[in-house]
């Protein structure tokens, strides 16, 4: 049922599968999730702005993120397709909100997003529930805050 969503193809659909996936990057046979906090990390060592544009950028991310990961996911009529990658994306990013993007930084946030990701302890797994997109998108990011937290603190001590 996944490959179904290849056969339609208006401007609007090709947007979300390409934002869903990262740009296909979720299409990968090996390790889709990782490739897409990966993709994220990258996003974030690009992006240095001052917090209220990371912020901003933050916000639309997870607009956009919400709107194509659900649109995506009801397109091929899965509740979390493992190719939509975008809210590890996200989740990374707010991950590295109030954190420098130091190279070990990037390491160590990037390895605490993925354990978080995977394991998902409370509340993440509460986030996992809500509909559609929302429930692709905001476990993720609470991970990612969850991480960042929890990074901070390492850098702090």
């Amino acid at each position: 049922m996944a490959m179904m969503y290849l056969r339609r193809d208006n401007q609007s659909t090709v947007l979300y599968r390409a934002l869903a996936t990262c740009f296909g990057i979720g299409n990968s046979k090996f390790a889709p999730g990782t490739l897409g906090t990966l993709f994220g990390a990258i996003l974030v060592s690009i992006l240095k702005f001052e917090i209220a544009l990371k912020l901003l950028i933050g916000a639309f991310l997870l607009a956009v993120a919400i709107w194509a990961s659900g649109a995506f996911a009801k397109e091929i009529g899965e509740k979390d397709p493992e190719n939509v990658v975008i809210d590890e994306a996200a989740g990374i990013y707010a991950c590295f909100l109030f954190i420098e993007p130091h190279f070990s930084n990037l390491v160590s946030g990037f390895l605490v997003f993925r354990a978080f990701d995977i394991i998902k302890p409370f509340p993440i797994r509460v986030f996992e529930k809500f509909p559609g997109g929302f429930g692709i998108v905001l476990d993720d990011v609470v991970a990612g805050i969850l991480s960042g937290i929890l990074l901070k603190l390492l850098i702090n001590i």
